[in-house]
């Protein structure tokens, strides 16, 4: 889930936000961590699936807010499982 306190940044400063699907093989990765950090072991396959510049709009409120949240993350989610499918990562 993304934080509401970066699409209220990007909001104010009106700068893009990308998002990143990360994924490699072989690989360490900590579940029990907020961000599910990955370790890639030396001499792997790895993949970066990026989308954007997204924008929030500069009138956006709350609600509005919330509603990105929502769409982003799932967005980021699915750039994930591509970058995993790039290495033949299961997920």
């Amino acid at each position: 889930m993304i934080a509401a306190g970066s699409l209220q940044i990007a909001r104010r400063s009106g700068q893009p936000v990308f998002l990143m699907g990360l994924a490699a093989t072989p690989a360490w990765q900590l579940r029990n961590t907020w961000d599910q950090v990955m370790f890639a072991a030396p001499f792997g396959k790895g993949a970066v699936v990026w989308e954007g510049p997204l924008y929030v709009p500069a009138d956006a409120d709350d609600d509005a807010i919330q509603g990105l949240i929502a769409d982003w993350s799932a967005r980021l989610s699915a750039a994930t499982r591509r970058a995993e499918a790039m290495v033949g990562r299961p997920h």
